[in-house]
C-alpha cells in the first residue's frame, strides 16, 4: 500500500522503523471493551413479560443493554488484530522478517501463564461446587484452545473461568496471521478482505443448519474472525497514523459506535432473544456490530491525552487480567449483596439498596485481583517477553 499520508491522517513521531509503538488511548478502549463486557455478564434484568407498559418497555431496554455489553468481545478482537498487524508490519519492515518463534514466545508468555492458572482454577472450582461443573473433557477442549467450540456443543459453564473460551479465538488467530503477514501486505489485504465475506456465508450455514444464535453462532471463530479481519484493515489503512478529526466528530463517532451495538441488540436481536429472527436481520445486525467497533476504534485513535486519565490507561493496562478474573469478582459481588440484603430483608427499599451494591463490589474484586496479578504473576513473564520483541509496546 502507498505509505503517502491521507488529507485525513496526520503522521504520528514513530514510524514503522522506529523500534516502539503504544498508544494510551488504546488501553482507554481496552477498558471500555471489559466494562462492557463485566456490565453484560452482571446484569440480571427481569423477564420483561411479566409486566406490562413502561416497566415491561424498561426491562426490554435493560436487556437490549445487556446484550450490547457482550460486544466488548468483538471490540477486543478487533483491537487486537489491529495491534498485532500493526507490530507485524512494523517488525517486518525494520529487521525484513516476520520472526515465528519470537512471536510465538511473546503470545505465550502473555496469555499462557494466567490464562492456564484460571483454567486449573476452574477445574478444581468445578470439583468443590457442582453446579458450577468444569468436567476434564472441558478441561482438555480449553488446554488445547478449541475452549469455544466446546461451549458451542455443551453451553456456556457457570464457573469463573467459563468465559475463557474466548481467549480460543484469539490463539486460533494468532496460529495463523504471522505466516500471512511474511507475505507482505498485499497478501494481509487479500486475506483481511476474504475473512469477511466468508464470516457472514458461514453465518448463513450455521443459521440454516438451525445452530443457535446466542451458543453456536456467537461462538464460532469464523464468525468472529470478520473482527479480526476489519481490524487488520484498518491497521493496513491507517499505516502508523491517527485519523485528522475535531473533538466534535470524534465523540459523534464514539456515541454512534455505541448506538450501532444497542441497535444490532434490541432491533437486530443477534443474540436471539425474544422470539425468531430472520438470518438477513442476523447479518445486518452483525454489520452493525462491526461498524460500531471501527467508529470506537478510529473515534478514539489520536485523542487529545487529556481523553487518557491514568487511571483509565493503567486499568487498560491490566485489561487481560479484568477479563480474566471478573466472573469470580460478579460472584463475590452477589454473593455479598445477596447476604446484606438478606439481612435487611425487614426493608425492601433498604434490600433494592443492598442488590445494587453488587456491581461496585463485584468491580472493586476484579480489579484486586487483575492488580494483584498483573504485579506479581504477569510482569516476571512480561519482564521475559520484552527479549523477544523487535517492536516494543507500552513500559511493563
Amino acid at each position: 500500500m502507498d505509505r503517502e499520508t491521507s488529507p485525513v491522517m496526520r503522521s504520528q513521531p514513530e514510524m514503522r522503523t522506529e523500534a516502539r509503538f503504544y498508544r494510551a488511548e488504546l488501553d482507554v478502549l481496552r477498558f471500555f471493551a471489559f466494562f462492557s463486557v463485566f456490565l453484560a455478564h452482571i446484569l440480571q434484568p427481569s423477564n420483561p413479560r411479566d409486566f406490562t407498559g413502561i416497566k415491561s418497555a424498561l426491562i426490554s431496554f435493560e436487556w437490549d443493554f445487556r446484550n450490547a455489553g457482550g460486544f466488548g468481545l468483538c471490540l477486543f478482537f478487533l483491537l487486537s488484530a489491529y495491534l498485532i498487524t500493526e507490530l507485524l508490519l512494523r517488525e517486518l519492515s525494520r529487521t525484513g522478517a516476520i520472526h515465528f518463534r519470537a512471536f510465538y514466545l511473546r503470545r505465550m508468555l502473555r496469555i499462557w501463564p494466567l490464562y492456564f492458572l484460571m483454567v486449573i482454577f476452574g477445574y478444581f472450582f468445578g470439583l468443590i461446587r457442582p453446579r458450577s461443573v468444569w468436567g476434564f473433557d472441558r478441561l482438555v477442549a480449553y488446554v488445547f484452545m478449541f475452549g469455544n467450540y466446546y461451549t458451542a456443543r455443551h453451553g456456556q459453564a457457570q464457573n469463573p473461568a467459563g468465559p475463557l473460551w474466548s481467549i480460543s479465538i484469539e490463539e486460533q488467530f494468532y496460529s495463523l496471521w504471522p505466516s500471512i503477514a511474511k507475505y507482505g501486505v498485499r497478501c494481509l489485504v487479500i486475506m483481511s478482505s476474504l475473512l469477511i465475506p466468508f464470516s457472514y456465508f458461514w453465518l448463513y450455514v450455521l443459521f440454516r443448519a438451525g445452530t443457535s444464535l446466542e451458543q453456536g453462532i456467537w461462538t464460532n471463530s469464523i464468525v468472529q474472525f470478520q473482527f479480526f479481519g476489519i481490524g487488520a484493515l484498518l491497521a493496513l489503512w491507517l499505516q502508523g497514523n491517527t485519523p485528522n478529526l475535531g473533538h466534535f466528530v470524534r465523540i459523534a463517532m464514539l456515541f454512534a459506535g455505541v448506538a450501532l451495538w444497542l441497535f444490532a441488540s434490541g432491533f437486530f436481536r443477534i443474540l436471539g432473544w425474544g422470539g425468531f429472527v430472520p438470518v438477513s436481520q442476523i447479518m445486518m445486525g452483525y454489520g452493525c456490530v462491526a461498524l460500531g467497533c471501527v467508529l470506537l476504534l478510529v473515534g478514539i485513535l489520536g485523542c487529545p491525552k487529556q481523553w487518557c486519565p491514568g487511571r483509565l490507561v493503567y486499568l487498560g493496562k491490566i485489561s487481560y487480567g479484568l477479563y480474566v478474573f471478573h466472573q469470580l469478582g460478579i460472584r463475590i459481588g452477589i454473593r455479598s449483596s445477596n447476604a446484606l440484603a438478606a439481612h435487611f430483608q425487614g426493608g425492601s427499599s433498604i434490600s433494592s439498596a443492598m442488590l445494587a451494591l453488587r456491581i461496585p463490589v463485584a468491580l472493586t474484586s476484579t480489579i484486586i485481583f487483575a492488580y494483584v496479578s498483573y504485579k506479581f504473576i504477569e510482569t516476571p513473564f512480561l519482564r521475559i517477553k520484552e527479549r523477544f520483541a523487535f517492536i516494543k509496546s507500552r513500559d511493563i
